[in-house]
C-alpha cells in the first residue's frame, strides 16, 4: 500500500485505571477511510529485562480487516462498554475466552503469549507490521538483546508504525519503537525517545499525525475517571501537558478534536449485521462521514444468497442505488434466500459499495475507496450425524461399519468433512484418525447419505447417497472401538488424517483450521486414565462401551447426548444391526434397531407392564391396561397382538385385546391352569416391533366366590372404609393397603408407618415386622395391634409389641391415613398386672410371665405360648378395648378357653407414648370356643362376631379348625357357635360386622391369611415369593348360618392300669353321652351307662378296659 495510505497507530489504553484490566483495555488505528488491510498484524514485543526483551508476547492479526469509513479501526475487549464513534469498524471480542481471548477463545484472532487475554503493563513495544512472515507468539525477535530486530524479521518485517513504552525498571529494559517513551534513562531504546517522570498507561496521536516526532503523540498516566469514562491524568502525568486531563471520548474517532475525515460509512447495528436462511433479517446503514457538496450516488451490489432492500422490505434485490446529500445515514435491509446448499454454519458473504456519481469529487471521488458489510448467514440447511456403527460384533471391524448423515432431501454439501478423532491417551489425543470428504456430494431423495465400505453387506435403499471408503474395507476399521470423538465440520481448507489438532493435549482442538464449523459431534470413552473426547454430547451405556449409536427420530439438537442412544450390538454376526436388550444407555427405546440408509426409527412405545397375577375362574380377574404409541407414526397404525408362553397356564385364545381411545388397551386374561407364564405384547410400526413381556401367575380357585388381592399374602387385620373399600394390615410388614372389597387385584395405596413405630429390632432386609394382627375402628381413628409374640424365633421381638393409630379421611380409592401416636408397652403391662393378681384370681393366675418367656413357641399347640389377634372396643364403649389373644389358652391348668383382656384407657393408651405402666385394665373375660384361641373379634351395638380358631397349625377337625361364634359382648353371657362353613379359609380378620339385626342368612366378609399356602404348585409359600405382585390373600363372604351345638372334640386319652379316661371339650351345663364300639365300621355304638354333665369348657369320663379286645369311643353331645 502507498505509504502515504499507510495505517497508524493512534490510540493504545493497555493499563486503564482500577484492576482487572479486563474489559478496558483497547487498541485504535487511524488510515484511509475503508483502507482493505492486506498481510498487517499488531504484534507487541517484551520489554522487561526479566520478561527477555524482544520476545513477541501479543499478535493480533488485522489481515483481511479494513479500516472504518470514518478512517479507524478499534480493537474491544469480550464485554466492553465504551461508545465508540459511528463509522469506526470494530473488533469485539466474542468468543470463549475472556479479555482479547487467545487463539480458538479469540475471535479476533488473537494470540497471547501462555494463552495471556490482556496487555501487559510492563516495558513493552507496539509494533504495526506488514509482511508475509506472519509472526508467531513466544519467538525472541531479539536474541542477542541489542535493541534491533533480528534477521530475517528485520527484512520482512515492514514496520508501519509503532510505539515503546519503558517502566522505572532502568537497565535492561528496552523498547523498539519509532518512538518511545521512558521513566528510567537507563532503560536502551532507539528512534524518538521522550523522557518522562512516569510510566504512562496510555499513548495516543495528538490528532491527525504520522510520523514519529514527539509533538506527535501524547502520553499519560494516572488517568481521571473510571472506565468507560476517562480523561488523560493531570499535566504532572501528561506529556505534553496542554493535553492534560483530555477526555477520551473520542474510541474510533479523531483524537482530540481533529476533525473528521471524508469517507463513507457503513454502521452496524451490535458492531455486525445478521441474517438467516430461515428469514430473519437485519439493518446497516449508510453514510458519509463529512457533508458533500452535492449528490453522492451509490450501488449496492449483494453476493448470493443475500438480497437487499432500500426501501425498508418492500422490495428486494440483488443491487440497489441510494443517493446521500447530506451526513443522515440511509437504512439497507438485508436478507437472505432459502437454498439447499449446506455450508458452514454460519457462513459469511458480502456487500459492496460503489461511487456512480459524484457532485464532489474532491472529497468523494469515483475511485473512493469503499465500505463492505460481511453479513453472516445462518444456515438452514441442517446436516447432522444420524447413526455410527463402529465395533461389530466378532474379531474384525471391515467391512461393516458405517457412518449414516441425515438432512435437507438433495441438499449440496460444500467444503463438509467427516473426521473421527482419536481419544485413547496411549494414541495420542487429539490426531485425524480419518478424514472422509463429501464436498459437492448431495443428500438422497430421502435426505440421507451414508459412509461404507465397498464390500459392506447392507441393503441400503436407492433413495440414499451412498459413499464408498476404502478405509473401511480393512478388516481392523477406521472407526475406532476406544475412546473416540467424530466430528462434522465445514472448513474452507481440507482437512488432513494423522494431523495433532490438539498438540497440549488438554481436551481443546486449538489445531482446528480456522473458519473451521463443527456443524455435529458426538463420542464417548472407554474410561482409560487420561483419555480425551472432544464433545460435549458424550454417550454412555449400562456397561462396557458403545458399539453403535442411533440419532432420535426428529430430534436435531447438535452435539448433546440427548439427542443419542446407543448400545452394545448383538453378535455374534458382525453384520448385525441388532442392539444388545441390556448393555445399552439409560434411555433407549428397547427394540429399535439400526436402519443404515433408512430414516431412523424407533420401535412403537409400550407403556410399563408389571408381573400379575389372577386365578381361575376368577370374575374379578385384574386386567391389564397399557398404552401404545409410536413417535414417528403415532398411535393409530400400529398392529398389537399378545401371545403366551404357556399355553397350559393361558391359551393365546384366552388373551383377550379390548382397544380403547388414544392407543389405549384393556387386556384380559382367562387362566385355564395353574403356574406361570411369560405374557409378551407385540406393537409394530410396519417397520420394527416392539416386544414387552411381563411374567404371569395362575392359582385354582379352590372354594368358590373368593376374591383374591395382590401384593400381599399374610392379611390379619380389617377395618372396612365404606361398602366397597377396605384397609388391611399384614402380618409380615408395616405396610397398611387399601384394596377394593369386591374386586381381586392390587392395592390402589400403601401406607407404611415403619418410620414412626421406633422399630429397633433390625434383620437383614431392614426393620423386622411389626406383626399387625388386629385392627378397630371408632369414629374415623383406626386402631392396630402388633401381636406382641415371639413369631416363627423364639426370642423377644421388641417391634411386635406396638399398638398405634391413624386417621382415616375421604373414602373410597381416594381414601388417606395420618398417623396419630402409639404405645409400646402393654405386654409388660400384662405381665406385671398378672403377677400382681390385678385380676383378684392370685399371683401369676394366667402364667403370663411363663406364655411371654424366651423359647416360648408363641403358636404352641397347647395354647401355652402368647399372641394377641383380636381387639374391638366393646359393645356401646369408646374408651373401653376387648384385647382378644389367640394364646395362651387359659387357664394353665387346663388350657381350653379363650381369654380376653379389657384395657379401659385403651383410646387414649394408643396415641399415649406413655411409659410402662400406662394401661388400665377391667376385669378378664374367659370364653369358651370349643379349645380355640381368638383370630378376630368385632363388637357392635348388636353384639360381638369372633373368629375362633388354635393357637397352633390349623387343620379342618376339631378343635383345631376355624370356627364362628357371635357373643353378646357381656362377660357373663356364653358364645354362640353358627353353621358358618369356613372349610379351606384360612381367616384371620373380620372386615366389619353384618347389618343388625343379624339372622341365620347374614353375611360377613372375612379375609385368610394365606402367608402359608402354595399357590402355584411350585412348593413355595406365598410369604417366600420374590415376586410382590405374585403374593395374595383371599377375601370371602360367609353366611353366618344358625346357631348349632358345639360337637364335643377328644383332647385326652389316659389310662391307668385298666381304667381309661377321656377328656373333651365341653359347654356349660350340656349333657354328653360316650359311646364305644369294637368294629368302627359295623358298629354298633354302645354308650357308656352315665350320661355326663358338663359343669365348664372341659368334661370327662372313664371307662373300665377288658384285657382283649379292642374299643372306639365317640362323645355325642345331646340336645
Amino acid at each position: 500500500m502507498p505509504a502515504t495510505a499507510q495505517p497508524v497507530l493512534s490510540e493504545i489504553l493497555y493499563n486503564p485505571p482500577g484492576s482487572p484490566d479486563t474489559p478496558y483495555e483497547y487498541i485504535e488505528l487511524r488510515g484511509q477511510p475503508n483502507q482493505p488491510l492486506t498481510n498487517v498484524y499488531l504484534v507487541c514485543l517484551e520489554g522487561d529485562a526479566g520478561g527477555n526483551p524482544g520476545t513477541i508476547q501479543d499478535v493480533f492479526e488485522l489481515s483481511g480487516c479494513r479500516i472504518g469509513g470514518n478512517g479507524f479501526l478499534v480493537l474491544l475487549q469480550k464485554g466492553s462498554s465504551y461508545t465508540v464513534v459511528p463509522g469506526a469498524t470494530v473488533l469485539i471480542n466474542r468468543g470463549s475466552g475472556a479479555g482479547w481471548g487467545s487463539g480458538p477463545s479469540s475471535s479476533i484472532r488473537h494470540v497471547g503469549q501462555g494463552g495471556q487475554t490482556e496487555l501487559e503493563n510492563g516495558s513493552q513495544t507496539f509494533l504495526l507490521i506488514q509482511t508475509t512472515n506472519p509472526p508467531v507468539v513466544g519467538v525472541d525477535a531479539d536474541a542477542d538483546n541489542d535493541a534491533l530486530l533480528d534477521e530475517p524479521l528485520r527484512s520482512t518485517w515492514t514496520i508501519l508504525d509503532s510505539v515503546g513504552v519503558l517502566d522505572a525498571d532502568g537497565p535492561g529494559d528496552i523498547a523498539y519503537g519509532l518512538i518511545n517513551f521512558r521513566r528510567h534513562p537507563g532503560a536502551l531504546a532507539s528512534g524518538t525517545v521522550v523522557n518522562t517522570d512516569f510510566f504512562p498507561c496510555y499513548v495516543g496521536r495528538t490528532g491527525h499525525t504520522t510520523g514519529a516526532l514527539a509533538s506527535a503523540w501524547v502520553a499519560s498516566d494516572q488517568l481521571g475517571g473510571v472506565p468507560p469514562s476517562l480523561s488523560l491524568g493531570n499535566a504532572a502525568m501528561t506529556v505534553p501537558s496542554s493535553l492534560a486531563f483530555a477526555a477520551l471520548n473520542h474510541v474510533g474517532g479523531p483524537n482530540f478534536g481533529a476533525p473528521r475525515l471524508a469517507g463513507v460509512m457503513v454502521i452496524e447495528s451490535g458492531y455486525s449485521t445478521d441474517v438467516s436462511e430461515d428469514g430473519a433479517t437485519d439493518t446497516y446503514s449508510l453514510a458519509l462521514n463529512t457533508r458533500p457538496a452535492g449528490n453522492i450516488v451509490i450501488r449496492i451490489s449483494a453476493a448470493s444468497p443475500l438480497l437487499i432492500s432500500t426501501d425498508n422490505g418492500a422490495s428486494y434485490g440483488n443491487t440497489r442505488t441510494v443517493t446521500l446529500a447530506n451526513t443522515n445515514p440511509y437504512p439497507i435491509r438485508v436478507k437472505a434466500t432459502d437454498d439447499t446448499t449446506v455450508d458452514s454454519s454460519p457462513y459469511f458473504r458480502t456487500i459492496t459499495h460503489t461511487i456512480t456519481s459524484t457532485a464532489d469529487p474532491a472529497q468523494y471521488p469515483l475511485d473512493s475507496l469503499m465500505p463492505e458489510v460481511t453479513v453472516k448467514v445462518t444456515d438452514n440447511d441442517w446436516v447432522l450425524l444420524s447413526e455410527l456403527k463402529v465395533n461389530p460384533p466378532g474379531p474384525v471391524d471391515g467391512p461393516f461399519e458405517f457412518v449414516e448423515i441425515a438432512g435437507r432431501p438433495e441438499a449440496l454439501l460444500t467444503n463438509l468433512y467427516f473426521l473421527v478423532i482419536e481419544g485413547d491417551t496411549e494414541q495420542d489425543p487429539g490426531e485425524v484418525r480419518l478424514v472422509v470428504d463429501l464436498s459437492g456430494r448431495r443428500l438422497g431423495l430421502n435426505g440421507l447419505l451414508v459412509i461404507v465400505a465397498e464390500l459392506h453387506p447392507y441393503l441400503i435403499p436407492p433413495a440414499t447417497t451412498v459413499v464408498y471408503e476404502p478405509a473401511l474395507d480393512d478388516p481392523s476399521g477406521a472407526l475406532g472401538n476406544g475412546t473416540v470423538t467424530f466430528l462434522l465440520a465445514t472448513c474452507p481448507t481440507r482437512f488432513s488424517a494423522r494431523v495433532d489438532l490438539d498438540r497440549d493435549d488438554d481436551g481443546v482442538l486449538e489445531g482446528l483450521p480456522w473458519g473451521t464449523t463443527v456443524l455435529d459431534s458426538v463420542g464417548w470413552s472407554d474410561g482409560g486414565a487420561g483419555d480425551l473426547v472432544y464433545t460435549r454430547a458424550v454417550l454412555t451405556q449400562s456397561s462396557g462401551t458403545p458399539d453403535a449409536a442411533s440419532r432420535y427420530p426428529g430430534n436435531t439438537q447438535r452435539h448433546s447426548a440427548d439427542a443419542w442412544f446407543n448400545g452394545s450390538l448383538l453378535g455374534p454376526d458382525p453384520a448385525s444391526l441388532v442392539y444388545h436388550p441390556e448393555h445399552v444407555s439409560a434411555d433407549f427405546p428397547v427394540g429399535t434397531e439400526l436402519t443404515p440408509g433408512v430414516p431412523n426409527n424407533t420401535a412403537p412405545l409400550i407403556s410399563p407392564l408389571g408381573p400379575v397375577s389372577g386365578v381361575i375362574g376368577d370374575p374379578t380377574n385384574p386386567t391389564v391396561v397399557f398404552a401404545v404409541d409410536d413417535a414417528e407414526s403415532g398411535s393409530s397404525g400400529l398392529l398389537v397382538w399378545v401371545t403366551s408362553s404357556n399355553p397350559a397356564v393361558v391359551p393365546d385364545d384366552h388373551l383377550i385385546l379390548v382397544p380403547g381411545p388414544g392407543g389405549s388397551y384393556l387386556l384380559q386374561i382367562d387362566p385355564v391352569g395353574v403356574g406361570y407364564a411369560t405374557i409378551t405384547v407385540h406393537v409394530s410400526d410396519g417397520v420394527m416391533t416392539r416386544r414387552v413381556s411381563f411374567a404371569y401367575a395362575a392359582s385354582a380357585m379352590g372354594r368358590p366366590g373368593g376374591r383374591f388381592h395382590t401384593g400381599a399374602s399374610d392379611a390379619s387385620a380389617a377395618v372396612a372404609v365404606d361398602g366397597q373399600w377396605m384397609f388391611v394390615g399384614d402380618d409380615e410388614d408395616q405396610g397398611i393397603r387399601l384394596y377394593s372389597r369386591y374386586h381381586s387385584g392390587w392395592p390402589v395405596a400403601t401406607y407404611n408407618f415403619g418410620p414412626y413405630l421406633n422399630l429397633v429390632e433390625v434383620g437383614p432386609g431392614g426393620p423386622r415386622e411389626a406383626d399387625i394382627e388386629s385392627a378397630t375402628r371408632l369414629g374415623s381413628r383406626i386402631f392396630w395391634m402388633g401381636s406382641h409374640s415371639f413369631g416363627a424365633l423364639p426370642y423377644t421381638r421388641t417391634n411386635r409389641a406396638r399398638i398405634f393409630a391413624t386417621d382415616l379421611s375421604g373414602s373410597g380409592p381416594t381414601a388417606t391415613l395420618q398417623f396419630v401416636g402409639r404405645y409400646e408397652w402393654l405386654k409388660e403391662d400384662l405381665v406385671a398386672w398378672d403377677r400382681a393378681n390385678g385380676h383378684g384370681k392370685g399371683a401369676d393366675y394366667y402364667g403370663l410371665a411363663a406364655s411371654t418367656a424366651e423359647g416360648v413357641d408363641a403358636k404352641a399347640p397347647d395354647g401355652s405360648g402368647f399372641n394377641i389377634e383380636g381387639l374391638c372396643f366393646a359393645p356401646n364403649s369408646t374408651s373401653v378395648a376387648y384385647v382378644a389373644f389367640r394364646a395362651p389358652l387359659v387357664p394353665p391348668t387346663a388350657r381350653v378357653k379363650a381369654l380376653i383382656v379389657p384395657v379401659t384407657n385403651f383410646a387414649t393408651l394408643a396415641i399415649s407414648y406413655g411409659p410402662p405402666g400406662s394401661a388400665r385394665f377391667g376385669p378378664p373375660i374367659e370364653l369358651n370356643l370349643g379349645g380355640r384361641g381368638i383370630r378376630s373379634i368385632e363388637c357392635g351395638p348388636a353384639g360381638c362376631l369372633i373368629v375362633a380358631g388354635p393357637p397352633g397349625k390349623a387343620e379342618e377337625i376339631a378343635p383345631r379348625d376355624f370356627r364362628l361364634f357371635t357373643w353378646t359382648g357381656q362377660p357373663g353371657d356364653r358364645p354362640r357357635l353358627r353353621a358358618a362353613d369356613l372349610r379351606g379359609l384360612m381367616p384371620e380378620a373380620i372386615v366389619e360386622l353384618p347389618p343388625a339385626p343379624w339372622t341365620s342368612n347374614s353375611q360377613v366378609q372375612v379375609l385368610s391369611d394365606n402367608g402359608t399356602t402354595v399357590w402355584y404348585g411350585d412348593n413355595v409359600q406365598a410369604k417366600h415369593l420374590d415376586e410382590p405382585a405374585f403374593k395374595k390373600f383371599r377375601s370371602d363372604w360367609v353366611v353366618l348360618g344358625p346357631e348349632v351345638i358345639p360337637q364335643p372334640a377328644i383332647l385326652s386319652q389316659r389310662r391307668d392300669g385298666t381304667v381309661l379316661t377321656l377328656t373333651w371339650t365341653a359347654e356349660e351345663g350340656r349333657l354328653y353321652r360316650v359311646e364305644w364300639t369294637a368294629d368302627l365300621q359295623a358298629g354298633p355304638w354302645n354308650p357308656l351307662p352315665g350320661d355326663v354333665l358338663a359343669a365348664d369348657a372341659l368334661a370327662s369320663k372313664t371307662d373300665v378296659i377288658n384285657a382283649t379286645g379292642q374299643r372306639f369311643y365317640r362323645v355325642v353331645a345331646l340336645p
